[in-house]
């Protein structure tokens, strides 16, 4: 709870003065019910890295970065590994980029794209197209970010 308290008391104070790490990661869990031809639950991992350089000095400047996450679907045994790029306005952002689903028999690509909004804890919102169908993902994650400079 104290280390909750302090992130939040940093993060805010950085917003009140208008400055932002330049770089930074951030890692955590992820989960998606996945809505397609079945609705599966499935959970995993995403470590992001975000450039923002010159955000502080010029808000037109919008922050982006990249992302690499796996994510496993424990009922049918499919895990798909992804990489996104991103573009952020701080509590909200957008990504989109290919990925490999790996199942029991098959091996398929896909392409997705995802709406998330939050700062912490965040709303997800993912469209993934594969070869044979199209899924709606809503999902929670949360990501700890660690500044890189």
């Amino acid at each position: 709870m104290k280390t909750l308290f302090l992130v939040l008391l940093i993060t805010s104070s950085l917003l009140a003065c208008g400055g932002y790490p330049e770089r930074f990661f951030s890692f955590g869990p992820i989960c998606h019910w996945n809505f397609g031809d079945e609705t599966r639950f499935s959970v995993g991992i995403e470590v992001s890295y975000w450039r923002m350089d010159g955000f502080s000095d010029n808000y037109e400047i919008i922050p982006i970065g990249f992302d690499i996450g796996i994510d496993y679907q424990p009922y049918d045994k499919i895990t798909r590994v992804y990489t996104e790029v991103q573009a952020s306005l701080i509590y909200g952002g957008f990504s989109a980029g290919p990925g490999i689903e790996f199942g029991e028999v098959t091996t398929t690509p896909f392409v997705q794209g995802s709406l998330w909004a939050g700062l912490f804890g965040y709303a997800d919102l993912r469209v993934r197209k594969t070869t044979d169908n199209t899924y709606i993902c809503p999902g929670l994650m949360v990501k700890c970010p660690f500044l890189v400079e």
